[in-house]
């Protein structure tokens, strides 16, 4: 049952405008301010919570300890990092950053590494997603006057 937005009490209401503001108010209340409408008719609000569905999302991402399984590889096959960065056209520097893991490669080199050595570097991580849906039933109030004004 609706309320009085000054006093809180339940009963018969009626539009009164207080100090600028237009309330539901009883009709004790009424005397603080302009009588606009001697019946109020109050509407329930309804919150459509809109059906969300987030499309799974991949995730790639260069596996951690990359420098290490780049230089055990590179070593097991017996190339220098001069004659792997001829292979996977990259400078000898960048592979010595990668291998010292002060350089993290670009997915792109990642994946020229894999291919020649043999090995993965790359993950790939599938993000769920989730479904939203619903409905909120609630009655008007003051605080929510408040909110739709600040915006």
């Amino acid at each position: 049952m609706p309320s009085c937005d000054i006093c809180g009490t339940s009963g018969r209401l009626v539009r009164a405008l207080v100090e600028g503001t237009e309330m539901s108010v009883c009709e004790g209340c009424s005397k603080y301010g302009k009588v606009l409408q001697t019946s109020v008719t109050f509407v329930k609000k309804t919150e459509e919570v809109k059906k969300v569905i987030k499309k799974p999302e991949v995730v790639t991402i260069i596996m951690d300890g990359y420098g290490r399984k780049v230089k055990k590889a590179r070593e097991k096959l017996g190339l220098t990092q001069e004659e792997l960065g001829k292979k996977v056209n990259e400078r000898e520097s960048v592979l010595q950053g990668i291998e010292n893991e002060k350089t993290k490669p670009d997915l792109e080199t990642a994946r020229k590494l894999e291919k020649a050595l043999g090995i993965t570097l790359v993950e790939q991580f599938e993000d769920e997603g989730t479904v939203v849906r619903g409905k909120q039933t609630k009655e008007f109030t003051l605080g929510d006057m408040i909110k739709l004004r600040k915006r």
